[in-house]
């Protein structure tokens, strides 16, 4: 935006000049796409000049890094031997947050433009927000099916396209303020339902953010759980490899770049919803499965055999929603309506979640692993949601127990 002022002496008052909000939300489109696109074709050029033996033409730089730019966004990479559709979540979550940052910039943008309306400044005000938010979504989009699909390695899927939509769609909406505690959100949810309505969808969010931070880290305890268990198997692994000091340095490479999927798997497996080691193959606290695996050893740490005592697993995902409510007096704050509201959000966070950790990795047996989306989100929404309930009933018995006392 720009402040432009006349002169001193004109007697006229000051012009003042903002930014169109289709033009903000195209800038901040094409500062992210930038840097993606410039940073996709280094590390393009980097696998190029380390695999020049091969003798692969240049051309392969640009191709390499279209099909890197889809794969991160979710689409799906045809390559030669199999269709690879698992995301490294790592790279995608930092597209998120980038693609994030890029809304926040606009919304802030968009703040401004209305201090300058309000003091006279001739701006279009008829829906900003949407206008610079639906420009910051689709040129992302839109340029990056473009790239992907004119000079990658990427193939057409329903999955593919829900992902980029989903990802990109999500992190803007987030960006511009649309969050179910906004307070446009909540006056819209006072006049329709009601003002006990408008509380419950605060406060159940609350408990739903402290809900699914405990929930990660349940999940990522039991991934370190399950390798520290069945460490010998997941070093075998390495012996698979001629050379076992690279492959454990390569495999640690891989493994970080799947690190969010890895902490998801161990929230599934915990919840009882299970991991999908090979396509049929669902691996839990309540099934024993016996199948080979993918070469890696945080999969070789998988309890394929489970003792009975793991059955009561699931009551650590319990165990989250009923801290996330009984966890401090602030937090009492819960009531049925609020409860619903948790359930609800789990439930579409476990889709979003879902649909970046399952895909194919490989050919055969392995066009089927990772979670079972709906599985996985119906188990973690409806266990978080019993727990918060189970807090809600000892929250109130303490309130009668005071009231007695």
């Amino acid at each position: 935006m720009a402040w432009v002022k006349g002169p001193a002496d004109s007697g006229r008052a000051p012009g003042m000049i903002g930014r169109h909000p289709a033009v903000i939300g195209l800038f901040e489109s094409a500062r992210v796409l930038l840097l993606l696109v410039l940073t996709a074709l280094l590390l393009a050029a980097v696998a190029w000049f380390i695999g020049i033996a091969e003798q692969r033409p240049l051309a392969a730089i640009a191709a390499w890094a279209a099909t890197g730019l889809g794969v991160v966004h979710g689409l799906n990479a045809d390559l030669e031997t199999h269709r690879h559709s698992l995301p490294p979540t790592s790279l995608t979550l930092l597209v998120w947050l980038l693609v994030l940052q890029a809304a926040r910039r606009t919304r802030r943008a968009l703040h401004a433009n209305e201090r300058l309306a309000a003091a006279g400044a001739p701006l279009v005000l008829t829906r900003p927000r949407l206008i610079a938010g639906s420009v910051l979504a689709g040129t992302h989009l839109l340029l990056v099916l473009v790239l992907a699909f004119g000079f990658g390695a990427i193939g057409a899927s329903v999955l593919g396209f829900a992902r980029i939509i989903v990802l990109v769609g999500s992190a803007v909406l987030l960006g511009l303020g649309w969050r179910p505690d906004a307070e446009p959100v909540r006056a819209r949810v006072r006049d329709l339902a009601g003002p006990h309505w408008a509380e419950a969808l605060a406060a159940g969010h609350a408990v739903f953010r402290r809900a699914g931070l405990a929930a990660l880290v349940v999940g990522l305890l039991a991934l370190g759980a399950a390798l520290a268990l069945r460490w010998e198997q997941a070093a075998s692994v390495l012996a698979l490899y001629s050379d076992a000091t690279a492959a454990a340095v390569g495999l640690t490479a891989v493994q970080l770049l799947f690190a969010p999927t890895l902490v998801v798997l161990g929230l599934a497996w915990t919840s009882g919803a299970g991991v999908v080691l090979a396509s049929g193959a669902l691996a839990s606290p309540f099934t024993a499965v016996e199948v080979p695996v993918a070469g890696f050893p945080v999969l070789a740490a998988v309890p394929q055999d489970p003792a009975g005592a793991f059955v009561l697993v699931p009551l650590a995902v319990v165990l989250c929603g009923i801290v996330a409510v009984i966890g401090r007096p602030a937090w009492h704050l819960v009531d049925l309506r609020a409860v619903a509201v948790i359930g609800i959000e789990m439930l579409l966070a476990g889709l979003f979640v879902g649909l970046f950790a399952s895909g194919a990795v490989g050919p055969g047996g392995l066009a089927g692993f990772g979670l079972q989306p709906v599985l996985f989100a119906l188990a973690v929404a409806g266990e978080i949601a019993l727990g918060a309930a189970i807090g809600w009933g000892l929250v109130r018995l303490a309130g009668r127990g005071r009231a007695a006392d």
